[in-house]
């Protein structure tokens, strides 16, 4: 009685403690982590002190306890395993200790830990002997797993490789088929996709046998993501869904939604954005289902990938920006670094910017924690490019070489792994082979081995009991044998003939099969008719073509109604020439189709005759010319018709020859008249403006100030007009020549910046002007016309932008084709009103302006301009948005460079006028020595008086005085210049006067520094 009460009390009190330590357990999943820690100690020191619980119940407690941590704490789980190892090994319990390290190893493997883990199958190895084991065959198996795991694949192949002999020595199936899917995947590392489908092929073959789904689903994903990475993606697809299939049957949620996840990456590749959606959403609701936070988050940041694909911006951001925080709380450094890539492409898709760049450097920064080389590279070009749209492109042209950099290396590394996977496959095929051979010589020596002992014991059984009947028969024997044997060989040789025939018929029977069907693939697909008949015409055959091509369905009905020769008198003369000639090709002929309708056809036909000669069948090709006797039949009236047009063309050339010649004479008659009228305007203008420019100075009444001012704006106006009008005269004459001389191209900038400056600053613009560097130098032009190019653009440019820029960009570089020959291209943009696009196609035309253009002018400028650079060999383009503003682009090609620097050039000039003086001096110092200083004496004060104020009345006045004097110390130049400075100042010509100006102050600046 006693012994029962302490039995019934030992009971309950276990029952107690275990209660206990799981309710400690429970408690701890809500409870904060500082009574965590303690009931956990609190629970070791039950465990480890209690004498009621025996060993085994302390084990099985201590596994449950890892087996409630294994999903929510890996790190309590692992602890809990290494308790029950821990009393296993104290209380000498092998097993329960083994299958405690096992449960840790596959832990430390899931969780990444493999050092740990290596150190775990270490210590499990030497609880192992050294035969073959199940628990042997599985240590092997586990340690490639978890070299697999941690990337060192030469060491975890040949660790599969021993697993897979030890289990097909035990004969466990179970795990050959998981040792060849890991060898599978080491194969699979090095792109040995032969290899991988034979391997997972049989392991599939194994689990089939075994009935295991689960075991087959999982030999399916692998495949799957083999013939994904082998670009065979429909494969891949097949596969994925057959282990889905299975996942789904016996409801593995994790596994769902691993496939869901590889499928909607399939489909992404596949650029099937939808389907990939799809699948991606799957794989959320998934994970919210089982609270699988992991899954989730990566799940929103591939929903966000998809939705970029399909361009639908503001959807993936919302999911990006969603998932980016959750892969940051769970360590997801890959995939955070790639949803904050794909947020700053959004960003910067959408130009804003500063968070573009943000994103972006952020994304950098993890890229460069994982060592994520290739999204490393397109990170750092994303960045290259937001700070080239920002125009900082120093910074971008700083991040673009780090690009450059890193492309190199990671070209570098990619070549070194190559060549790494190559040595490993080499050296995994050279152990294969050895390892083959091995196998095959040691099964070699087992049968050799075996056959000998056979051998011995035959020899010993026989000497002992058949001794006496071998000797009695041993005659007979032979005699059979050789018999036999003779038989045998003459049998077997002809067996080996009939076997050779065999095969020799089953070739000819496959060849004639082949050209059989060959042939009549050709025949019935054939573009033509074909057919075969008798000598009275009926048909035998009619390809599928012909057929169709007279109205009938089938072959049977055709021969029913048609009889080549019935009611056709002509086709007996067709059949006679057939008869003599075997052969008719290209006769023309009408036949009748099965609706009655008639259709023109094209008939070859020739005899089949037997061996004796004589005729089988005829047999032919029609070809349906209906269409192209049509199309004759159109074009012989076209060609009437053509003839009659041609009459009257001819007619109408001769009205349009004689009207072209009297429009020509008018416009011959026009361009005099304004060339006349206008150079006759021209010279009174010239003198208006002259003496408005002598009476600005004089008036001191404002009223009179603005009536001479807007004299001189309108007599200029009137004279731009003028010059136009008898530019454009002479152009359409074609009586414009260019004059070409050297041209110094930063020269001529100066002078637009000079010239326009007024109009840029009254209107606050920026006038922006730039020169490549072969445009610092000389280029044979003309200069006039090149400048009345530049300022009729230019200026249109600046009376049409009332804020913003002008840019003026002169692109010069050589020409490939022909050396020292160069091409200019000059553009210049604005950003002003623009050009409406229904009058942008006659902005070129002459007295042609856009309409609602308030500005000034009548429209010749551009058509001028337009001309102009016809007449030079070039073409002039023009982009424009109304609102935005223009660019005119101007090209020109072929024009040849004077190889001198700008300096030796003017001293050139400087040099030939210097010589004319000199020339002009040393004539006249040998009539009057002192003739240099009886010029400056006379003049100099003069001359610097008319350079300063520049005054038409004071230029004449002095033009005269000198005219005078040349005239009698005999100096013929300066008589010339003299003469030709009081023309230009006559006809007010400002130009010329400055020139001519500055070609006589030559002749003073020896001795005036002028």
């Amino acid at each position: 009685m006693y012994r029962n009460n302490k039995k019934y009390k030992s009971f309950i009190l276990k029952s107690f403690l275990t209660f206990y330590l799981l309710t400690l357990l429970l408690g701890q999943s809500t409870a904060k982590e500082s009574v965590v820690e303690k009931n956990d100690t609190t629970s070791i020191q039950i465990l480890l002190s209690d004498s009621v619980l025996s060993p085994q119940e302390k084990i099985n407690l201590a596994i449950k306890l890892s087996q409630l941590y294994k999903e929510s704490n890996s790190s309590k789980s692992l602890f809990y395993d290494s308790l029950a190892t821990t009393i296993a090994l104290k209380n000498n319990k092998k097993k329960s200790y083994q299958e405690g390290i096992l449960r840790s190893i596959n832990l430390l493997i899931k969780t990444n830990q493999y050092q740990k883990a290596e150190q775990q199958l270490i210590q499990y190895r030497h609880t192992l002997a050294d035969t073959n084991s199940p628990e042997l065959a599985e240590y092997y198996y586990l340690s490639g797993q978890n070299y697999y795991s941690w990337s060192k694949f030469k060491k975890a192949g040949p660790l599969f490789e021993k697993a897979r002999d030890t289990y097909i020595e035990l004969g466990i199936k179970e795990g050959i088929a998981k040792s060849m899917v890991g060898e599978a995947k080491i194969w699979g590392i090095y792109n040995d996709y032969f290899n991988v489908v034979g391997l997972l092929q049989r392991a599939l073959d194994i689990y089939d046998q075994l009935n295991d789904e689960l075991g087959m689903a999982s030999v399916y994903e692998i495949m799957g993501k083999t013939m994904q990475s082998w670009e065979k993606l429909d494969r891949a697809d097949y596969f994925y869904q057959n282990a889905l299939f299975y996942y789904n049957r016996y409801d593995k949620i994790e596994d769902k939604i691993n496939i869901h996840l590889l499928l909607g990456n399939l489909y992404l590749e596949k650029n099937e954005n939808k389907k990939a959606l799809k699948e991606f959403y799957f794989a959320r609701n998934l994970s919210i289902k089982t609270k699988a936070s992991k899954d989730e988050a990566w799940s929103i940041q591939l929903i966000g990938e998809a939705y970029y694909n399909l361009k639908k911006y503001d959807s993936a951001l919302i999911y990006l920006n969603k998932s980016e925080p959750l892969l940051k709380k769970y360590e997801m450094k890959q995939q955070q670094s790639v949803a904050l890539y794909n947020i700053a492409r959004i960003e910067f898709q959408k130009k804003t910017y500063n968070k573009a760049t943000q994103y972006a450097n952020e994304a950098l920064q993890l890229t460069q924690q994982i060592n994520s080389k290739q999204l490393q590279m397109e990170v750092i070009l994303l960045i290259s490019n937001i700070y080239k749209e920002q125009k900082s492109f120093q910074k971008a042209f700083t991040f673009l070489e780090q690009y450059n950099q890193l492309r190199a290396k990671v070209f570098s590394d990619q070549n070194r792994k190559m060549v790494s996977d190559m040595e490993v496959k080499y050296e995994a095929d050279q152990k294969a082979k050895q390892y083959d051979l091995l196998k095959q010589q040691d099964t070699e020596t087992k049968v050799k081995l075996q056959k000998e002992k056979n051998n011995r014991l035959l020899t010993v059984i026989g000497s002992l009991s058949i001794l006496s009947i071998l000797l009695t028969i041993i005659f007979f024997i032979r005699r059979d044998n050789k018999s036999n044997k003779k038989n045998l060989n003459l049998l077997y040789e002809k067996n080996q003939e009939i076997i050779k025939q065999q095969e020799q018929l089953s070739l000819l029977n496959e060849e004639l099969f082949t050209s059989r069907e060959s042939y009549r693939s050709i025949v019935e697909n054939a573009t033509i008719g074909i057919y075969q008949t008798n000598k009275k015409g009926e048909i035998l055959f009619a390809n599928k073509t012909l057929i169709r091509m007279l109205g009938f369905s089938t072959l049977g009905s055709m021969k029913k109604e048609i009889q080549l020769n019935k009611n056709k008198e002509w086709r007996k003369g067709f059949i006679k020439l057939l008869e003599e000639q075997e052969i008719v090709t290209g006769r023309e002929d009408v036949w009748t189709k099965k609706s009655g309708n008639k259709i023109f056809v094209k008939e070859s036909a020739w005899i089949i005759k037997d061996h004796e000669g004589k005729t089988l069948y005829y047999e032919g090709i029609i070809e349906d010319i209906s269409k192209r006797k049509i199309a004759e039949d159109k074009v012989q009236k076209a060609q009437l018709r053509l003839q009659q047009i041609n009459q009257e063309l001819r007619k109408r050339n001769l009205e349009l020859k004689a009207a072209k010649t009297e429009a020509e004479e008018a416009n011959q008659a026009k361009t005099m008249f304004l060339a006349n009228v206008s150079h006759e305007i021209r010279t009174p203008l010239n003198s208006i403006i002259g003496f408005a420019n002598l009476l600005e100075p004089l008036v001191k009444s404002r009223q009179e100030k603005e009536f001479i001012k807007s004299i001189l704006t309108s007599s200029n106006s009137l004279l731009s007009l003028i010059n136009d009008i008898l530019d454009l005269s002479k152009i359409q004459a074609g009586k414009l020549e260019l004059s070409y001389e050297p041209v110094f191209l930063p020269k001529i900038i100066e002078e637009i910046k000079r010239i326009f400056y007024p109009q840029v600053e009254e209107k606050r613009l920026k006038l922006k002007i730039e020169i490549t560097p072969e445009g610092q130098n000389f280029f044979l032009i003309d200069l006039s016309r090149f400048r009345q190019i530049l300022f009729n653009i230019i200026g249109n440019a600046i009376k049409f932008t009332d804020q913003g820029i002008i840019k003026l960009l002169f692109d010069i570089h050589e020409s490939a084709e022909k050396k020292g020959n160069f091409n200019f291209i000059i553009k210049i943009k604005d950003t002003g009103t623009g050009i409406p696009i229904e009058d942008q196609k006659h902005i070129f035309d002459a007295f042609k302006q856009a309409k609602g253009n308030q500005k000034s002018g009548i429209g010749l400028g551009l058509n001028i301009s337009q001309r102009l650079v016809e007449i030079m060999g070039g073409r002039i383009k023009l982009k424009s948005e109304p609102g935005k503003g223009s660019e005119f682009a101007i090209y020109i090609s072929g024009i040849k460079s004077k190889n001198m620097k700008y300096q030796q050039i003017d001293e050139t000039f400087k040099n030939e006028i210097t010589n004319s003086i000199n020339e002009d001096i040393n004539d006249s110092e040998q009539k009057n020595p002192e003739i240099k200083k009886q010029i400056n004496y006379l003049f100099g004060e003069n001359f610097k008086q008319v350079l300063k104020t520049k005054i038409i009345s004071e230029i004449q006045d002095f033009a005269s005085v000198m005219l005078e004097f040349a005239n009698k110390e005999g100096l013929k130049n300066l008589e010339k210049e003299s003469q030709n400075l009081s023309d230009a100042s006559k006809e007010f010509d400002i130009e010329a006067v400055e020139f001519i100006l500055n070609k006589i102050k030559a002749y003073f600046r020896q001795d005036n520094n002028l």
